[in-house]
């Protein structure tokens, strides 16, 4: 470590400095913990990017307004948007390689509806889905 204050295996330092897991530095006073979550809720991603702007939380970039990042990277663009994978309180989701299910009752990220059908995507491929139900 490059100064006096770093301490144990993360670099976290006594005045809240860290280094990321992959070794960048922390740019400012507040960042804790290896994952780079900071004391006024911004962090970094997982991959690295710093997140835009105060609500931002955990690792995963889940913000309090519900807002969030796909695992991927993408922001997702409105309220509603839960979790890592997209899901929506309202049922929507994106896919896990970022295409937005089109219509409330899709879930899972492999485009399941609740009431077994499944993503035309999916019909067309002649794939099942989890369900085992073709729309």
């Amino acid at each position: 470590m490059l100064a006096q204050g770093w301490t144990g295996d993360a670099g976290t330092r006594m005045d809240a400095r860290c280094w990321h897991k992959d070794g960048r530095e922390m740019l400012a006073q507040g960042w804790t913990g290896d994952a780079g979550t900071r004391m006024d809720a911004r962090c970094w991603h997982k991959d690295g990017r710093e997140m835009l702007a105060q609500g931002w939380t955990g690792d995963a970039g889940t913000r309090m307004d519900a807002r969030c990042w796909h695992k991927d990277g993408r922001e997702m663009l409105a309220q509603g948007w839960t979790g890592d994978a997209g899901t929506r309180m309202d049922a929507r989701c994106w896919h896990k390689d970022g295409r937005e299910m089109l219509a409330q009752g899709w879930t899972g990220d492999a485009g399941t509806r609740r009431d077994g059908r499944v993503h035309d995507e999916y019909r067309l491929k002649g794939r099942k889905g989890r369900t085992g139900l073709k729309g």
